[in-house]
């Protein structure tokens, strides 16, 4: 099964074509309801169809003009909102959502739909996604402005199938039954008794002896006041754990009860005191719903004395990522793994998955494979980059058989354009250059046939590190414009030696690479790290966007005793954009920016920083801008 990501919520119904208990007769009678016919066939927002795709990346690009298509008819907004929820706990689950009209529209013929699907569900020696459970329809009107009707029902999970109530999740849509079947609006439905969002679940103290914070919020999202207990469930070994709530200033290490109001939030701020050992540990903070008696504990990770590395072991079935796994730690980086082959279904890691690290260090082995990196990787790792992450590629398959926008081979691989397996059996350093002065290299491979390196030539931004014998570049580094930093080898790093005498092995590279690709601070605005206590910017949605985004701002009481503004500036410091200038009340408020800057024109794709200026001082945080 193909899968894309394309950076704004969608919804898919799954209705597998097999003679088991994962096909439900509700699935069957929407499939026919559309006349699906096909395999893959697919309804982007239950009006275009497409049928079929040769590969993936086919299908993926037929999918996305089709959904851009139908943004561009929509404007990307709907004049109905949705709010709701659900409990998966104990023997029934309680669904309910609530359609309300909130701006002119006529809409005719609407039907409700309510949706069960369950995640990790086993069948036949596999795990499966997104598997739906139950579809539950009803009729609905909405003909005025403020109009809402709320559409419910309770779930048996036994009767249904459901083999972990704790996979289980809901969605909820709205859909014109009559002519074109469009799609309304859609909605991902919450947890009913309460949410527990943390901004960031990786700290990191690259120095050691430090603080790191985790930024939470609480919210009541049942329609009654309950209490809840919050806790240190592990508190990272010896390391002192200690959290604040709602704006009060005591740090405290022991269980507190928090009584909230519907919807009503309370802030949490965790703060963890580390040492300089250099050491990546895990802890947890709990939360549990006196009403409900539903408990989470949110794992948090902290990376101390060491930048948070991702690993990303992209070598198919094999172990070749052992010995630049040894470089690492030879290094003393500390990282995370993500085997793609044996954990993750082939799958590689989302964007919003490594959002969070510093570096992403992606490893493609000798072995030829049909597709090195999948179009959905190659967007995640540019997204990485325009946020001023660090990557290091290090793939000999990728340019045999590229992937994703013709961009990311350019404006971030660096390369203008390359010549396939020109054979090579050695890297030569290039003199004075960070990373290749006075190396010499030569490559080991198992076979012979699979010494297949590619050669380079770079584009005006990229320098070139090490060549073959013959004189073509084959590693680049491309500190690239506001944005962050790439460095790209042509041949698989693993047959570089581990055990050469210095700098002519792995070690030695890994470290030069790392040292260069180190992260640094934007010129001008950085990304200030403001106590949630405080005013603040909550985020933005969507972020990426284009061509509009809408800032969540939270003000507190100090910070609504005065004037407040809000801004946006590029990476150089230069102000943008003046998005609301005056006073506000304490609380949360959403400020609009079209992607247009001061002088009324367009402004350019790249990362931005919003700022919001209170008496507090100063918050900001980071926008994408993709055209």
């Amino acid at each position: 099964m193909c899968q894309e990501e394309f950076g704004y919520e969608r919804m898919v119904h799954y209705n597998l074509h097999l003679s088991d208990n994962l096909t439900i007769p509700e699935g069957t009678a929407r499939a026919n309801w559309y006349g699906v016919s096909g395999i893959p066939h697919v309804r982007i927002d239950g009006k275009y169809s497409v049928i079929g795709a040769a590969n993936c990346e086919t299908a993926a690009a037929n999918y996305r003009n089709r959904i851009n298509q139908r943004l561009n008819e929509t404007g990307g907004l709907s004049p109905v909102e949705i709010k709701g929820n659900y409990l998966p706990i104990g023997t029934t689950i309680p669904v309910e959502a609530t359609f309300r009209l909130v701006d002119p529209a006529t809409l005719t013929s609407l039907r409700a739909t309510l949706v069960l699907y369950e995640d990790n569900v086993y069948l036949q020696g596999s795990y499966w996604q997104h598997v739906t459970r139950v579809i539950y329809d009803q009729y609905v009107t909405l003909a005025n402005v403020g109009d809402e009707v709320t559409v419910s029902t309770i779930i048996n999970p036994a009767a249904e199938g459901i083999q972990n109530i704790d996979q289980v999740h809901a969605v909820a849509y709205l859909q014109q039954t009559s002519g074109d079947k469009q799609m309304i609006q859609g909605a991902k439905l919450p947890i009913g008794d309460f949410s527990f969002e943390i901004a960031s679940r990786i700290g990191k103290i690259p120095a050691g002896n430090g603080q790191a914070t985790f930024d939470a919020v609480l919210t009541n999202i049942s329609d009654d006041t309950d209490t809840y207990t919050l806790e240190i469930a592990n508190p990272f070994g010896d390391w002192l754990t200690e959290y604040q709530v709602c704006g009060d200033p005591t740090w405290r290490t022991d269980p507190v009860d928090v009584d909230l109001s519907p919807d009503q939030s309370c802030d949490v701020l965790i703060r963890v005191t580390t040492d300089d050992v250099i050491e990546k540990r895990l802890g947890s903070f709990r939360v549990t719903s006196h009403w409900s008696t539903r408990s989470i504990a949110e794992e948090l990770r902290i990376f101390n004395g060491s930048y948070a590395v991702l690993f990303v072991d992209d070598d198919r079935n094999h172990d070749d990522e052992i010995p630049l796994l040894a470089a690492l730690d030879a290094n003393q980086y500390l990282y995370d793994h993500w085997d793609v082959y044996y954990d993750h279904g082939g799958n590689g890691p989302t964007a919003g998955f490594i959002a969070d690290y510093d570096y992403v260090i992606w490893h493609n082995s000798w072995w030829p494979t049909p597709t090195p990196l999948t179009e959905r990787d190659v967007n995640a790792l540019m997204t990485f980059v325009d946020n001023g992450g660090s990557l290091f590629l290090t793939s000999q398959l990728f340019l045999k058989s590229p992937t994703g926008p013709a961009s990311f081979i350019s404006d971030y691989l660096g390369v203008a354009s390359y010549t396939l397996d020109p054979e090579y059996m050695q890297l030569d350093g290039v003199a004075g250059d960070p990373i290749g002065d006075d190396l010499t290299l030569p490559l080991s491979f198992p076979f012979g046939s699979l010494a297949n390196g590619d050669g380079l030539i770079p584009t005006a931004s990229a320098t070139i590190c090490m060549t073959e014998p013959g004189g073509m570049a084959v590693t680049l580094a491309n500190d690239i414009e506001d944005a962050g930093k790439v460095v790209f080898m042509a041949v698989a790093f693993n047959a570089v030696s581990a055990t050469d005498p210095d700098p002519n092995n792995l070690t030695v590279v890994t470290r030069r690479i790392m040292e260069w690709l180190s992260p640094q601070d934007p010129a001008g605005v950085e990304e200030a790290a403001v106590s949630i206590l405080g005013s603040r910017i909550d985020g933005a949605r969507p972020n990426p966007f284009n061509p509009r985004t809408e800032i969540d701002v939270r003000l507190s009481k100090t910070g609504a005793s005065g004037p407040v503004l809000v801004e946006v500036f590029d990476l150089t410091g230069r102000k943008v954009a003046g998005l609301f200038e005056g006073t506000l009340p304490a609380g949360m408020h959403t400020v609009t920016w079209t992607g247009r800057a001061d002088s009324g024109q367009p402004a350019e794709s790249g990362v931005y920083f919003v700022r919001l200026s209170t008496r507090e001082g100063q918050a900001s945080g980071k926008l994408i801008l993709l055209k």
